[in-house]
């Protein structure tokens, strides 16, 4: 099970809505066009590198680090070519 996080909007699946905006904003950079491909690679490693750091590497920030990463490959990895 991963995090979930209630606020006033109600009980929602943290690692998932994460996932979601950030890879809204990968796919928004190469549709512009600003960055290569290889530019949005070493971003999206950095962007990974960060999650890590917030979930921790406990048994359950893994998990959802997993759940993130499979969110954001499955919005973006076609796209962009590179995996969370």
């Amino acid at each position: 099970m991963t995090t979930l996080a209630t606020d006033i909007s109600g009980t929602y699946d943290w690692p998932a809505e994460e996932a979601q905006a950030i890879s809204e904003n990968y796919l928004f950079m190469a549709e512009c066009g600003d960055y290569s491909k290889d530019d949005l690679h070493q971003k999206i490693v950095k962007e990974r590198t960060h999650w890590v750091k917030v979930f921790g590497s406990d048994a359950q920030g893994l998990k959802d680090m997993a759940r993130f990463s499979e969110v954001f490959n499955s919005l973006c990895a076609d796209k962009l070519g590179c995996f969370m």
